[in-house]
């Protein structure tokens, strides 16, 4: 379907997670086109993959709730505007009780790993305008499998996107146009190669406390106690840590991921 002037008009309006991608690529100049009215833009309509994340949208909350448990909702998850910075906003794929839901489809022999560095600030961006404190990245990769992981918000990295995003708004505010910028990379912070993968089934304080985390994930403050242990037990020299259903992923940026 054709994007009509009404869908031009409300994307000038602010900076939403998708933009967020783009400016902190440092692809200042193109975005700033698109948003001033000079250029409207790629055309994404008949492109298979885009059309492809968009069909299976449905499925992929379907699916993750199937294999969660975890009810995701769609109200009130379109043209979410920020109190504070007005030209922060956001269309969600869905919501639960403490974070937002984002779908995606990619390649089948892509990694959770690539998925996550790809939409890291939109997440982060997403995260903000929602006012939450996580975000779900379900993944269905091709046909062959699905992949999840919780991604907290960070503070640090939140400080920093906001003021990408306030300068590049202020340049649209003010039709200067800008010249596009090195990119800001998420430098990582350890050396994952370095690290080890451990089995934890026989570590009778890490069964109780997955235990504790799967049995009460809809209990907000028991899940995210028995969360926070679990980290605690995860040493630095970890890549991952696995045992009684519960996985503990750290990603190039150091943070550990629950899948």
């Amino acid at each position: 379907m054709a994007h009509d002037q009404a869908w031009h008009d409300e994307r000038r309006q602010g900076i939403g997670g998708s933009d967020a991608t783009q400016i902190m690529a440092g692809q200042w100049n193109k975005l700033w086109q698109i948003k001033t009215g000079a250029d409207d833009g790629p055309n994404l309509d008949g492109i298979l993959p885009v059309a492809l994340g968009s069909f299976t949208e449905t499925f992929n909350r379907e699916w993750f709730t199937r294999q969660t448990g975890l009810a995701v909702s769609t109200v009130d998850c379109d043209h979410l505007v920020h109190p504070t910075n007005k030209w922060c906003r956001a269309n969600l794929d869905g919501v639960l009780m403490d974070a937002i839901f984002e779908a995606k489809h990619i390649g089948q022999d892509d990694t959770i790993d690539n998925a996550l560095k790809k939409y890291h600030w939109q997440l982060i961006h997403n995260i903000y305008v929602a006012d939450l404190d996580f975000a779900y990245l379900s993944v269905l990769f091709g046909n062959r499998r699905w992949e999840m992981v919780k991604v907290e918000q960070d503070a640090a990295q939140l400080a920093t996107l906001l003021e990408w995003e306030n300068n590049f708004w202020h340049a649209v505010e003010t039709g200067e146009e800008p010249e596009n910028r090195s990119a800001f990379g998420v430098t990582p912070k350890v050396n994952l190669d370095l690290m080890r993968d451990i089995d934890m089934t026989g570590n009778n304080h890490w069964a109780d406390l997955a235990a504790t985390y799967l049995e009460t994930e809809v209990d907000a403050n028991h899940h995210d106690r028995a969360k926070k242990q679990l980290k605690k037990l995860v040493t630095e020299d970890v890549k991952s840590a696995t045992g009684h259903g519960v996985t503990i992923r750290r990603s190039v940026s150091g943070s550990l991921l629950f899948k």
